[in-house]
Formats: C-alpha cells, sequence, structure tokens
C-alpha cells in the first residue's frame, strides 16, 4: 500500500472512474429535455443573444449563465465554420428542432467541474491529514449519488462546488503557512463560487473564522488585510452578477423569494437532514435511500469526532446544513456544499481507524477490506444510476406511441408538463400563445416565434392542456409559476369530466409523479380528479407495459410510469 501511496496511480485512478461515472449515458434523453433546471439555465442563457446582458432572472446568479452564453457562442463560431449553420437565427432554429449538441457540450462540462471537485478534496485531505485520508475522502466524495446524478445534468451547483472546495483549499493553505495570498485567492474563489450558486453564501463565516484562529488574537477581527478579502468576496460576486446591482428590485424580488414559503414543519426538516447527511452515500434526489449507510455513518463520525477536537474547519458542515433546515423543501441537493467537509471528515476517520490495526501483514488487506466495504452500497447505487441513463425514458416511448396512435390535433390534458412525454402544440395553438405573449410582452415571446418557424407543416402536433395546480405544488416561488402559467392553456378539473368532454378533450396523458402528487394535493378537485380517472376514462396504454402475454415484466425503467387514456 506504502508503495502504491509514494505515486499517483490511485488519485488517477479515482479521478478516471469520477469521469467514467459522470460520461456514462451523458446524452441520456436527448433530443428531448425532462430536466427543468437544465432547460431554464440553458433558455436565460440563449436570451443573451437578444443582446441584452440582464437576465431579469434572479433565483439563480447570473455567472453561470454568462459562461453557459459563452460556451453556445463558441458552439455556434464553429458550427458556423464547419457549415452547420449560417446565421445566428439558423442556429436558434436548429437548436429548437434539436438541442443535443448544445446540451450535450454543457453537460460535459458539469462532468468537468465535478472531477475537479473530486480532485480538490483528494488535494485538501492531503493537506490537511495526508495523502491516505485525501484518497478516501475523493472515493468517498465521488461515489455520492446525488452528486454523480447533477454531474450529467447543466446545473450551476457543479461549478459553484468546484470554486467552494478551491476557496477552501487556499484558506487551509493559510490556515497552515499564514501566507496573505491564500486568504485572497480563497476570496476570489469564494465570491467566484457565490456568484454561480447562492448555496456558497454560508462559507463567508469561516473568512474571519479561520483568520481569527489564525492570528490568536481579537485585534485580528480588525485587519484591515480581512477585511480587504471579505470586500473581495462581495466584489467578485457583484462582478460575476452584476445585474444584482443594474437591477436591484428585480434581484431583491427573486433572491428573497427563495424564502417566501415558510417550511412546513422545522422538526421534519431536521429530520431530513439528518436523514439525507446519513444517506448521503444511499441516495439520489427524489429516490429512497437504498441499502445501509455506511457512508454516510463514517463520514458523520469523522464530522463530530474532529469537531470535538476543536478543528474548526469542520465548521462548515454546521454552516451548509442549518440553512437548509429552514427552507420550505430540504431536499439533498441543497446540502451539495456540505458533502466534500462530510467526505473529508469520512476519510480522515477512515486513515485513523486504520492507523488502529496493529498487524502489519495484515493491516493494508483489512484496512482495504473494510473501506470497500463501505464504499460498496455507494458504489452499486452510482452503477446503477449510470445504467439506468443508458435506457429509454418512459416519456420518449410514449410520446412515440402517442404520435402513431392518437389523431394530431386532438385536445390533450397533461398534468406537469415536464413529468409528461414531449408531445408538441399544433401550429394554431402556438400562434395563439405567442400572440398572447406579444400582448403582454412576455418572456417567452421569441421563443415561441422560434417555436412556430420552426414547427413543421400540416396538422401536425396537440392541442395540448393543463391541469391547473395551486402555484404552491407546483414550485416554491409562487410569481414564477403564476408568470409561466400565462403561455399555457389551464384547466380546473373541479367540475368534473363532463365539463372536461364539453372543453373538446378527447385524451388524457398522465404520470405516476403528478398521480401521487395529486392524490396528496391540498386541492379537493384534484384529489377528486384522480380518484375519479378510472371510472370516466378508458385506458389506452401505459408505459411501461408490465405484462406481456399475461406474464408480468419486471425489467428496469427509467422515469415516471404514463398513462394514455380515452375520455
Amino acid at each position: 500500500m506504502n508503495g502504491i501511496l509514494k505515486n499517483n496511480i490511485l488519485p488517477v485512478c479515482i479521478m478516471l472512474a469520477s469521469l467514467a461515472l459522470g460520461l456514462w449515458g451523458i446524452n441520456y434523453d436527448l433530443p428531448h429535455i425532462y430536466t427543468t433546471e437544465e432547460y431554464k439555465v440553458v433558455n436565460y442563457a440563449l436570451r443573451f443573444g437578444t443582446g441584452d446582458l440582464n437576465p431579469h432572472f434572479f433565483n439563480y446568479p447570473s455567472l453561470y449563465l454568462y459562461f453557459t452564453f459563452f460556451v453556445c457562442g463558441i458552439y455556434f463560431i464553429i458550427g458556423r465554420i464547419a457549415g452547420a449553420f449560417s446565421s445566428t437565427q439558423e442556429f436558434a432554429i436548429s437548436f429548437v428542432k434539436d438541442p443535443s449538441g448544445v446540451y450535450l457540450t454543457l453537460r460535459i462540462f458539469s462532468v468537468l467541474w465535478t472531477t475537479g471537485a473530486a480532485l480538490l478534496v483528494y488535494k485538501t485531505g492531503k493537506l490537511l491529514f495526508n495523502k491516505k485520508a485525501g484518497l478516501c475522502a475523493a472515493a468517498l466524495f465521488t461515489c455520492i449519488p446525488s452528486v454523480l446524478i447533477s454531474a450529467h445534468e447543466i446545473r450551476p451547483s457543479q461549478p459553484s462546488l468546484f470554486f467552494l472546495v478551491l476557496s477552501f483549499y487556499f484558506l487551509a493553505l493559510f490556515y497552515m503557512e499564514g501566507k496573505n495570498k491564500n486568504f485572497y485567492l480563497s476570496c476570489i474563489s469564494l465570491g467566484i463560487s457565490i456568484s454561480i450558486f447562492y448555496n456558497a453564501i454560508p462559507m463567508v463565516v469561516m473568512l474571519p473564522v479561520v483568520y481569527f484562529v489564525r492570528n490568536k488574537k481579537i485585534a485580528a477581527l480588525s485587519d484591515a488585510r480581512l477585511w480587504l478579502g471579505l470586500s473581495i468576496v462581495l466584489i467578485t460576486s457583484i462582478a460575476g452578477t452584476p445585474y444584482s446591482v443594474l437591477d436591484f428590485a428585480t434581484f431583491r424580488r427573486d433572491f428573497f423569494a427563495h424564502a417566501s414559503t415558510p417550511p412546513a414543519s422545522i422538526l421534519i426538516n431536521i429530520r431530513e437532514v439528518f436523514s439525507n447527511i446519513l444517506f448521503m452515500g444511499n441516495r439520489g434526489h427524489v429516490m429512497p435511500p437504498q441499502g445501509p449507510p455506511f457512508a454516510g455513518m463514517l463520514c458523520l463520525a469523522g464530522t463530530i469526532w474532529l469537531l470535538s477536537k476543536g478543528f474548526l474547519l469542520m465548521v462548515p458542515v454546521a454552516l451548509f446544513s442549518i440553512p437548509v433546515v429552514f427552507y420550505h423543501s430540504p431536499g439533498i441537493g441543497y446540502l451539495f456544499p456540505a458533502f466534500p467537509f462530510l467526505a473529508l471528515a469520512g476519510g480522515w476517520l477512515a486513515d485513523k481507524l486504520a492507523g488502529k490495526i496493529k498487524s502489519s501483514s495484515l493491516s493494508t488487506p483489512a484496512f482495504i477490506l473494510a473501506f470497500l466495504i463501505v464504499l460498496t452500497p455507494s458504489v452499486i447505487l452510482c452503477l446503477k444510476t449510470g445504467y439506468i441513463y443508458t435506457l429509454k425514458d418512459n416519456r420518449t416511448i410514449a410520446k412515440e406511441w402517442i404520435y402513431k396512435n392518437l389523431p394530431h390535433g386532438a385536445a390533450v390534458l397533461v398534468d406537469l408538463y415536464p413529468f409528461s412525454p414531449p408531445i408538441k402544440e399544433t401550429k394554431t395553438q402556438l400562434e395563439r400563445l405567442y400572440d398572447r405573449a406579444a400582448l403582454l410582452n412576455h418572456y417567452k415571446k421569441e421563443y415561441l416565434k422560434l417555436l412556430l418557424e420552426a414547427h413543421p407543416d400540416g396538422n401536425y402536433g396537440y392541442e395540448i392542456y393543463r391541469v391547473y395546480r395551486p402555484p404552491a405544488e407546483v414550485s416554491g416561488i409562487k410569481y414564477v409559476v403564476e408568470e409561466a402559467e400565462k403561455m399555457q392553456d389551464l384547466v380546473d378539473v373541479a367540475p368534473g369530466f363532463k365539463y372536461l368532454r364539453k372543453k373538446g378533450i378527447r385524451y388524457l396523458v398522465l404520470n405516476s409523479w403528478a398521480r401521487h402528487s395529486g392524490l396528496n394535493s391540498r386541492d379537493k378537485g384534484i384529489v377528486d380528479f384522480y380518484t375519479g380517472v378510472e371510472k370516466n376514462a378508458r385506458i389506452l396504454k401505459q408505459f411501461p407495459d408490465k405484462t406481456d402475454g399475461g406474464k408480468r415484466q419486471t425489467a428496469p425503467s427509467k422515469g415516471p410510469e404514463i398513462y394514455v387514456y380515452e375520455l
């Protein structure tokens, strides 16, 4: 083991594993887009092509949107040189028809950001503890399924995580060596991270804490160098999101909208946050925990042990966990900034426990075996996740069947469109929606115009109606939902199925995810709709088809179950 540790074989293997897991199935679902986060990032970024660099959208900071626009610009230039498109208009129409090239390019960047974060976790563990601890930490981080899932998507969380760990690495260097250069580099990196994703903000607390501990005197908190560093964080974050100042009213509205919806229960959120940390190696974003939480237990135990020893560099675990307790949705993705630090604590504890094994002849194989046992549930879930990415989504299969079997032009009712087959509107409906957008000067006006230009001739597509849901059941940010709903043909299902027939709706295309939330809705009309659908509509097809010749099929599938009904 010591011989292997002296070279870079193991770090390279871990980085290659991170790349391989991230790239496996990276082209999933294309040309269809089922992840709303990707759709938002790319579409808001491409709007900069109109010449207006104000995103008019600050649910995310702007730096990653600018980066996304830059990558799309390079993609356009290369495509133009290669003769793929001759103008920006031709590029825009080709993107509307098939965005695969743009999305694949940006997804690869997400994999690189994530692998870079894993490398920084290794380097930080090696700096703070030793090489073995760094390797264990990097392996633990690489095998977090939710991080792997986000590495497959165009999300600001991944580059923000990279710069957050980079900031911590420089802060650790400053803590150990006392060089101001490292402190300022930490501040610059943190400013970049914040300007990509707001989740990095709590890390600001660590700057004065580490500065004080390093200098061991209260007077350090009034040191001009500390305040210069804090100013650098502010300036860097504003430089990446300049319209947070230039359009402060919109920025304030969007930024504080995150806190506009209170948590349902603080106690439930505490339980969820603890569960998400404990099972960090055993679950994705929405899937239930799978397998024993060996990795989470190791990381939690290491964090508690280090904190009890007064190791302040583990404080970020608390800094990034406490705000999630007070958020309306304590999902595992909001805990991402805590995961590198948990992995570092787990790596330290693994190395410490390895040192307790006295027998020189058995210490190395016993340690390797024990650590592999800890990683096994996480590795299995990561491999399952990679395999699932290679499968065809139920929504795609359902869309192909619908286009072949339901008459084009028919009125179709769907619920929660991102979870539904990606059927497209008729040209008549698009014209109606575009006229509405032009009248309201809606932000989707240009996009709807492109959809019209790219629309095939003839009676192609469907009149798509959507089940109206209270905004709180769609997103935690009410005004965002209300603005999007202006460009949707919504139907209140409370009046019943006779009303739907009178509206001319012939088919219902529903999905299991929407059905689950519908049956638990606070809106009685939606609950009645889902409890009555089997009695009032005839099932035409279900995806996946779980029976074949009367035999029950158990083959894995991807995405929600899709149900096509005829009224």
